[in-house]
């Protein structure tokens, strides 16, 4: 029996880097959502006092910037996201023999 031992360390050695993308990528997500936040937190302040572009473009334009650097940020996430979404179909193969996720 002691295929029963291997199947277990075979397992293991998959899973573990799964754990640490995963958890690579729940800290870009947080950090994301910090970020909308405070962008939401920012506008509605401008909005309430009637901020515009012409009082503070400065502040405006940084805004642009961190929504451009953030647009990078989220296309990453999604292909994270859909890497993990093309290999979790892969690893349930190896895992249990199958081709599809429901084992049929």
């Amino acid at each position: 029996m002691d295929s029963a031992p291997a199947t277990g360390q075979n397992r293991t050695e998959l899973l573990e880097p799964k754990a640490t993308e995963a958890e690579q990528s729940e800290k870009c997500i947080v950090q994301f959502e910090a970020w909308l936040t405070r962008v939401d937190e920012v506008l509605s302040e401008y909005l309430e006092h009637d901020v515009t572009i012409e009082d503070l473009p400065e502040d405006f334009q940084r805004l642009a910037w961190e929504f451009v650097a953030n647009e990078k940020i989220f296309k990453e996430i999604a292909e994270i996201i859909a890497k993990h979404t093309r290999r979790e179909g892969r690893s349930h193969q190896s895992l249990t023999g199958t081709t599809q996720p429901n084992g049929k």
